[in-house]
């Protein structure tokens, strides 16, 4: 194994403990990748002897030791994963691992206080990583035939990185039991992206030094005992994209401006203490939760909706109609002398005609309502509302027009052509049928039937004649 720089046997069926002897002196080992099988024991002892490791996976499996601090005595080791296994007791380490760039010991059952020489010791986090132009990836060398993949969780979730960057620097003590306070020092790895110290039993404030970690993108505290206020001065942390504190005892009002305006109420919840935006009760009022806001564009939808629009051109179209039907019915009526039995029939031909009119209201008002996604999906089905019609082609409806656009489309199209409903025509009917009655009898009562007929004849010509045009054109 000498000759071997690269050793990958992750996710298999291994099983048992690792022999001592395993790594021998003199070997050429960068990378080894163990995790994802079922190893148990302790960590060989051996591994002392890769003084070219950059690269140390052993998460996810079943080994059962104490922190192996012998490992910071490596003086390349850049990549530390311990997570999912059954590592145990306190943390004591020297001035030892120099080159760390992420170290990730969660899920285990290490427990005592964060040992402030731990974080000394990161050297390599104390710088923040420049931006050259190029990237930089641990052990860059094989990276054109080897990928040396790595999962971690950063922003809340777990991700796998194809290559690891010299700039990606991250602490995950997450779920053990360490407990007493944060240590302030942490403020010092102002190289620090992510840091995750949630599911412990922490105690004490949020340190102020927090504030200098410029570079942090996720910061997860939640789930321990952390008391006092949220430190004002985090608010200055311009690239925290995700932030935990939830369940803890923090009190006081919640830092305002750059990233803690873009956090959720999630963020902190379980902190009755807690007040201020984003939670739903601001600081000095009640604790009323804010009604939802409605869409400006929705409102006024549903308010179109609600109130059925009258044209004039409905209105004037329905009251010529009456007029001249108004105006023939008196002319026929005492023309022929038959009053009574012509007008029990106008009386009841109108009432079927209105009670037909009602009816087709009723049938097609909802259904009127529906848009597309109400029948999407069912390719055999045609006409309104789909974007198809009924004996038309079967193209694909077109893509939702957003709510702006589309409601300018749909003033510049009731600009273009008038809405008509049922309700104007009714109405200008109703009025014109009166006003034409009455002219007609008043006319006849006063000796003037000749001229006048002639004038409702002609009137009735041009009506009928302009209703043949309009019906021609559409």
């Amino acid at each position: 194994m000498s000759a071997i720089e690269i050793l990958d046997l992750s996710n298999n069926r291994l099983s048992g403990t690792v022999i001592n002897t395993t790594f021998s002196i003199g070997n050429q080992l960068i990378i080894i990748k163990l995790d994802g099988n079922k190893l148990e024991g302790k960590v060989p002892p051996s591994l002392i002897n890769c003084e070219y490791l950059e690269f140390l996976d052993l998460s996810n499996n079943e080994l059962n030791d104490t922190f192996p601090k012998w490992l910071g005595g490596l003086p390349h080791l850049q990549i530390l994963k311990l997570r999912s296994n059954k590592f145990y007791g306190p943390i004591r380490t020297k001035n030892l691992f120099a080159q760390i760039r992420v170290i990730d010991l969660s899920s285990n059952g290490f427990s005592g206080e964060l040992p402030v020489s731990l974080f000394q010791n990161f050297q390599a986090m104390k710088i923040i990583g420049e931006n050259s132009g190029t990237r930089e990836y641990v052990a860059d060398i094989y990276s054109y035939y080897y990928t040396n993949s790595l999962i971690v969780t950063t922003k809340g979730l777990d991700h796998e990185l194809p290559r690891v960057l010299t700039t990606q620097i991250i602490i995950d003590l997450s779920s053990n039991r360490f407990e007493g306070c944060i240590p302030s020092i942490i403020g010092d790895l102002v190289g620090l992206r992510t840091l995750n110290l949630s599911h412990n039993v922490l105690e004490g404030h949020i340190p102020e030094s927090l504030q200098h970690l410029s570079v942090l993108e996720s910061l997860d505290l939640s789930s321990n005992k952390i008391s006092g206020e949220i430190p004002q001065q985090l608010a200055s942390l311009t690239f925290l994209a995700v932030l935990n504190l939830s369940h803890n005892h923090l009190v006081g009002c919640i830092p305002r401006g750059n990233q803690f305006n873009t956090f959720e109420n999630n963020s902190y919840q379980g902190n009755d203490g807690l007040r201020g935006l984003p939670p739903s009760r601001d600081c000095g009022r009640d604790d009323r939760v804010p009604q939802e806001t409605i869409p400006v564009e929705l409102d006024q939808e549903e308010e179109e909706e609600d109130s059925p629009m009258i044209s004039w051109q409905g209105v004037l179209m329905g009251y010529c109609c009456g007029v001249v039907i108004g105006l023939s019915v008196i002319y026929i009526m005492l023309s022929t002398q038959y009053p009574t039995w012509f007008s029990r029939m106008v009386v009841e031909l109108e009432h079927r005609i209105t009670t037909r009119m009602k009816k087709h209201k009723k049938r097609g008002k909802q259904f009127d309502t529906f848009e597309n996604s109400s029948y999407q999906g069912n390719d055999g089905l045609r006409g309104l509302p789909p974007s198809r019609d009924c004996g038309r082609d079967d193209r694909v409806p077109q893509a939702t027009i957003p709510v702006e656009q589309d409601q300018e489309e749909e003033e510049e199209e009731d600009e273009g052509s008038p809405m008509i409903n049922w309700q104007a025509v009714l109405m200008g009917y109703g009025c014109g049928l009166v006003i034409g009655l009455s002219i007609i009898y008043i006319m006849l009562s006063t000796q003037y039937p000749t001229w006048f007929s002639r004038m409702v004849v002609k009137s009735e010509h041009r009506m009928i004649t302009r209703m043949k045009r309009h019906k021609k054109r559409y």
